[in-house]
Order: C-alpha cells, then structure tokens, then sequence
C-alpha cells in the first residue's frame, strides 16, 4: 500500500515541565507516510515511544496527551529517507572516518550515502570550487560529513548552501561554533572546550562493527614507523615468537611496515599463516576484525587498535619505541590501558567501542531538537 504524505503540523508551545522541550512540536511537524511492510514500516515501528512516552511525564497536559494518542496510529510510517552526503579529501583514513559515521547513521535511519571526492583538486579554491561543482549532481543533503582539514571551507559552504546539517571529525582548525556537529577524539584535547556540538570519542570513527557469532582465530596486526614511534624490528620479531608460541595465529602488515619485515617473520616463524596487504581485498580486515577472538598491534598503529577495539575482541599492544613520549595519540592509548581495554592475554572481554553508534544517535537525537 501506498498513500500519499500526511503532514501533521502544531503550534509549538513551551513544555517547561517536560524534559527536551521541542521534542513533540518537532515530531510533529515531520512529513509522516504510509510505506507498507517494508524497512521503512520496522523503523517506524521502532519509534512508537517516541509518541508515547512524553504521555508518561508528569505535568502534560491533557490536550498534549489526546494530541500525542492522535498519532499513534500513524508510527508505522516512517520520514523520508535521510540523504548523507560525505565530502571526502581522498585520504583513505579520513574517508574510512566519514563513512563509519554515516554507515551508523544509516543503521539507525533509513539513509542513501553519497560521496564527492576531492583528491584530484588542488589548492582552497580548486577543492570548493570541486565541491560545490559535485554536489549538484546528487539529491539535496539533510547532513553533510566531512573529515580532514582540506575540507572544512567546503563542508561549510555547501551545508548552508543547501540547509543542511555539518558534521565535522577530527578537531577542527576553525571555531568548533562554525560547524553543526564536531566529532573529535578525546585525547586531543587537554581542556575540551564546553561546546554543545561537540561529541568527544574514542579515537578516530571507523566502519567495523561487531560480530554476533562465536569469536575465534588470532591476529597480528603491524604498522611501521610513524612521527610518535620508531621501529626496532628484532624486538618485534622476538616479541611475536614469544606471544605466538601456543600456535593458531595470523599476521597481516600494513602500508608502512619496513619490506625486511616480512622475509624475518617468515624465517623465524615459518608455519605462521600472513596475509600482505598488497594482496588483501578491500574490506577483508573490517571483516576480519569482527569474528575474532584475539587482537595483537603495533603501539604505532592507533587507527588499526581502536578499529580492533571495535570489532569486539580481546586486544593488546606490541609496543613500539616511541619518538615522542607525550603525543596526544600516546595519551589516548596510556588511557585506554588504564580503562582496562587494552589487554590481549586476559579472559576479561571488554565490550566493543561502538563509538560511531553512539555518536549517530546523539545526532538524529539531536537533529529532532534542532540542533
């Protein structure tokens, strides 16, 4: 079945005594329409306390009440779907960003995500320019995602231009105030500022999501030198041997991992199972990361430990010489230790991260306030 869009539309009042105020003057004033049983009909479904649970607060008023009970017969319908687009500097880190942020979104709300690229234009006005240029050729955006520095002025310029919603990861180089949304790692921050669009994470978002099934199987994970850490390969190698003596682990490099490393794993530990990222699919890791039960990675490679993190297996850290002691990437993992999240020899199993999951929802949350 399909009917057409009913708007329901009241005047907004004040509901001092209700906590998140607009909220029902907000919900009322969405387009509402019949899809039949289909995705839209089980997300719709899923929001029937939306209407009924600010009948339960004491202080409504009774015409609040009748107006609340008036439309819960149409919960089965959901809004139109939300239209993501994701403004992407072509880094694959921020882009990963982006997207994790949007997948989130989509599980929560029926989504199309859309991505303009800007990796091929150079220079401040070459990039807006691209980006301006881009984003006519998609539908108009309810949210407009953006990671990296290179993106700020373009992210700004086409969410006003089109009414939408900004949302900003990484921290950001120009006032957070100018954004929607800012989605920031905490450990980059001494003081975080007390801004209202600003969520704090652990670590960078990502696209893994935790696995349901029985975990099993163990995994290296290697990255390489990086500005806070150096590379001492014949205590890596030694370590490894050490941690892997019970057998039944893997090992997979990265993009920065030395080529000698290799060749000296092979030699030292010959029936280990390695997968090289030059011949690794697209995704494989995300995949990877979701069923298994143990999690080993290099102290440099802060992106791979929090995406483990995520994917809901024990973790622990191959350390690393570091270079700069007091990075605030450091800090973030000294945290994470100290929390109890870091330890890959233990039974404990901490709960997976799910900190894009968490960030989706304070924003559609938010995004029914008019935040």
């Amino acid at each position: 079945m399909n009917f057409s869009i009913i708007r329901i539309r009241v005047l907004k009042r004040s509901f001092s005594s209700i906590p998140r105020a607009n909220f029902l003057s907000t919900i009322l004033e969405t387009r509402w329409y019949i899809t039949g049983f289909s995705n839209e009909f089980r997300h719709g479904l899923k929001n029937l306390a939306c209407l009924i649970w600010p009948t339960l607060l004491p202080g409504i008023q009774p015409v609040e009440k009748k107006i609340c009970w008036l439309v819960c017969p149409f919960v089965c319908v959901w809004s139109k779907k939300l239209q993501l687009l994701v403004i992407s500097d072509g880094k694959p880190g921020h882009e990963n960003q982006s997207l994790g942020l949007a997948d989130a979104m989509a599980r929560l709300r029926p989504a199309v995500i859309s991505v303009v690229k800007l990796d091929s234009e150079k220079g401040f006005f070459g990039r807006l320019g691209a980006a301006v240029r881009a984003a006519v050729d998609f539908p108009k955006p309810d949210f407009v995602i953006a990671t990296g520095h290179a993106t700020h002025v373009p992210l700004i310029r086409i969410s006003r231009k089109y009414g939408a919603r900004s949302i900003l990861l990484m921290k950001p180089s120009l006032p957070v105030s100018w954004f929607g949304w800012c989605i920031a790692p905490e450990h980059d921050f001494l003081s975080p500022p007390s801004a209202a669009n600003l969520i704090l994470s652990k670590g960078a978002l990502n696209r893994v999501t935790a696995g349901t099934g029985m975990r099993k199987g163990k995994l290296f994970l290697i990255g390489g030198p990086s500005k806070t850490h150096g590379y001492d390969e014949a205590g890596l190698v030694s370590e490894i041997r050490r941690i892997a003596g019970n057998g039944g682990w893997q090992l997979a490099d990265s993009r920065r991992t030395p080529a000698t490393f290799l060749p000296a794993i092979r030699k030292e530990i010959p029936e280990m199972e390695i997968f090289p990222h030059q011949e690794s699919k697209p995704g494989w890791l995300a995949g990877k990361l979701a069923e298994l039960g143990e999690i080993h990675v290099t102290e440099d490679s802060v992106s791979m430990i929090y995406e483990a993190l995520t994917g809901g297996a024990r973790v622990g850290v191959l350390e690393m010489p570091r270079l700069r002691p007091d990075a605030r990437v450091v800090r973030g993992l000294e945290t994470l230790a100290k929390e109890g999240f870091l330890d890959g020899g233990s039974s404990r199993q901490p709960p997976p991260l799910a900190e894009a999951n968490r960030c989706a929802s304070i924003i559609l949350a938010g995004a029914w306030h008019g935040y």
